[in-house]
Order: C-alpha cells, then structure tokens, then sequence
C-alpha cells in the first residue's frame, strides 16, 4: 500500500471508531489469538469488530461506504463489506435493515463482477436468484436487473432468431428508466447483441431507439455514447475482410513476434485492454477456444492497447497461464495513447477480434458466438487457401462497445 493510502486508511479508521466507538468490542489480546474472526479481522482491517447489534453493524456499513473511493476500490475493501452484510442478513433485523443489506451487498459484488471477477458474479447472481421474489419492492427490482444484464452477457451462445425479443425485452426495461454507470455493463452488452442481428432494418430501428434513451443520461460515457449510435450503422461490407493481415511487433517480455510464423495454421487476433471489462470478459471464451483447438492447429495472438505500461500484468498472467498466447504491446513509443497496429486495422474499440486463415487472410471480423466455431472448425479443415478466397459478405459494421 502505497504511503498516501496508508495515511488515508489510518485517518479514516481512527473516524471511523470515534463514530461507532461504543458498539466495536475491545477483544483482549489473548483473545485476538484465540479466534477464527479475530485473525480475519488481523488480515482485513476493514472488517467490524465482533458482538454488534444489528443497527451498529449498519452504521458500521454506512461508514464504510463513505470512504474514500481510492479505497473502495481495494479488493479487501469489497470483501469486508460483503462479509458485514451477510452478519448484518444473519441477524435477523427488521425488514428494511436487511433490504439494506442485501442491496449493498448485491451492488458490491456486481462492482466486483464488471472488472471480470467470476466469483463475484457468481456469487451476484445466487443472491439475486434468492430474493428476486421478494416482497421488497426494491430488492425485486434489483435483482430481476442482475438477472437480465447476466442473459444479455449470455446472449453469445443464443441462436439469431432468439435475439430479436431478448433486445426489444431490453428496450423495455430501459425505457423511462434512470441510467447510470452501474448500467454501462448492460449497455454494453446490448451493443452486442445488436451487432448480431441478421435483420438490418430492425438493428437500424433499435439503435436510434437504444441510442435516444442513452443520450439523455447524465453519466457523460453513456450520454456520448448514445449520441453515437443514435445515427445507426450503415450496412456495408467490410474492406478488411479478404485481405493479408501483416503484424508484428515486440511483446511484454520485449521479444519479437511476427505472425507469419503462424501461416499455415488458423489465427485468432484478439484486440484488447486491461482497462475495458468487455475485453477482459472475452478471455475465458478465448481460452476455451484455446484449449479446444490449438492442438488442431489454433492460434491466439493478443494485441494490448492499454495506454500505459501493463507488461508486469501480462508477465503475471503469462507465467500463470491465465493467458497462454503471446500479447504484441501496440504502443507508440512518441505518444503512449497512440496505437499503430490498431490504428492499421481500423480498430476503433476493443475487444475486436479478427480470424485470420492458414494463408494469413482476414476471414472474418468479430464473429461471435457458435459462428465463430463453426468458420474455425471449417478454416481448420481447410488447405491454405492462398489464391482461392471466398468474396467478403456484406454485414453491418460492429458498433462500439461502450
């Protein structure tokens, strides 16, 4: 912990037991050693202490949560509340204190889950099965909303006629609805889902619709955003499809990496960043590809876009084998928001993915779900091809993921 944050830690903390001073047990120091929650309370400074009543243990939750956003953003952080309100729901307080409980707990973990942590959104997903017929206006509410952002992120492995209601069932919710960042995850998926559907005339419909309700956000990222895709997409075929794809460059470890020493076999290039949850939300597909295929002659080559330095990241998760392919560092060594390689490729917004064939040909252009399987498997089969290209077939261009 970096010394600043230590200081604000230790400020707050001293607060925060001046505020909640007479309901947070003073345990002996026999005592400290002698139980299991104690030691939990040694790891985790943001915990609360033992024996509070109900009311304390929410007031020791509202202090917490006007911490610092620096520190809620800490792993340790989020956990310690999550842990408090499941005290606080094992108490068995009265019922607007145990709505509260829930609801924090429920937003904490899905805060968790849009930076790409399974577990959060596993465990998000189990509390909202549990209370989505409750009585409580609004804890209803709030879990029928986690369990229709989890079927929009889901929708990769729908069939294409199965598209068209689970977005209209989306422009529903959304309408005359107040939408704010914790929505941004939602929209996002949405993007996606509309990127997929086969019907232009409808997609062209629902993108001035999803984008209309969009711009009159007040969070600036989903208002701008809106504004964009309000416009609609011009359906058009993509000039990259059909064409060699070169690329090269220098990964996190600094050796040098040049495709061509993948021709012959099917290349997946995955366009990416630490900083888009989407991105990070792709690697558990892209590794099951992986595993799937690379022995058939699969593979995976990741090309970071993130706009600052992530090489001990990916060294991490290289080692790991979180992520098992080589990642290109594509960063202007003038301007480090400058990308070359994405800039090459018209990619505009990440994750962007390209399937490349044996003869090092773009085959495709962010192609989801079982299609995705389908054209590997067949490019797989396939001799390499390096006169005999099919024409690239219209489709609409991807639209960007906020």
């Amino acid at each position: 912990m970096r010394l600043t944050s230590l200081l604000t830690f230790r400020l707050w903390t001293l607060a925060l037991l001046f505020a909640i001073a007479p309901m947070v047990p003073v345990l002996a120091e026999e005592d400290t050693a002698t139980t299991e929650e104690a030691t939990e309370t040694d790891d985790n400074p943001y915990l609360p202490g033992e024996n509070l009543t109900a009311i304390e243990l929410k007031a020791y939750i509202e202090k917490l949560l006007e911490m610092p956003a620096t520190i809620q953003k800490q792993e340790a952080f989020s956990e310690a509340v999550v842990a408090s309100t499941d005290r606080l729901v094992k108490l068995r307080p009265s019922k607007d204190v145990a709505t509260f409980a829930l609801l924090t707990k429920m937003a904490t973990l899905h805060r968790l889950a849009v930076l790409s942590d399974e577990n959060s959104q596993a465990a998000l997903l189990k509390t909202a099965e549990q209370v989505k017929a409750s009585a409580e206006k609004p804890l209803a509410e709030a879990a029928a909303f986690y369990l229709l952002e989890n079927r929009a992120l889901q929708a990769g492995e729908l069939k294409p006629d199965e598209l068209p209601p689970l977005a209209e069932e989306l422009l529903r919710y959304m309408t005359d609805r107040t939408l704010e960042e914790q929505h941004l995850r939602l929209c996002s998926a949405t993007v996606a889902i509309l990127n997929r559907l086969e019907d232009n005339e409808l997609a062209q419909k629902l993108y001035a619709k999803f984008g209309s309700l969009w711009a009159n956000s007040k969070h600036p990222e989903l208002s701008r955003y809106g504004k964009k895709i309000a416009k609609g997409t011009e359906k058009k075929a993509d000039p990259l499809v059909g064409k060699p794809m070169p690329l090269a460059g220098a990964t996190a470890d600094g050796k040098k990496f040049d495709i061509a020493k993948h021709r012959g076999k099917v290349v997946v290039v995955f366009y990416w960043a630490f900083s888009s949850p989407a991105s990070l939300r792709q690697i558990p597909m892209l590794m099951a590809l992986h595993k799937q295929f690379n022995a058939k002659g699969l593979e995976i080559v990741g090309v970071n876009i993130d706009d600052e330095d992530v090489n001990d990241k990916l060294e991490a998760l290289s080692e790991t084998g979180e992520i098992p392919w080589p990642n290109i560092i594509d960063i202007s060594l003038e301007d480090a928001k400058e990308h070359p390689l994405a800039k090459q490729y018209k990619v505009e917004a990440v994750p962007t993915l390209f399937l490349v064939d044996k003869a090092g040909v773009i085959a495709a252009r962010n192609p989801n779900g079982p299609a995705m399987i389908v054209k590997i498997e067949k490019l797989l089969k396939a001799d390499a091809p390096a006169e005999k290209h099919e024409k690239p077939l219209a489709e609409k261009p991807k639209a960007e993921t906020p």
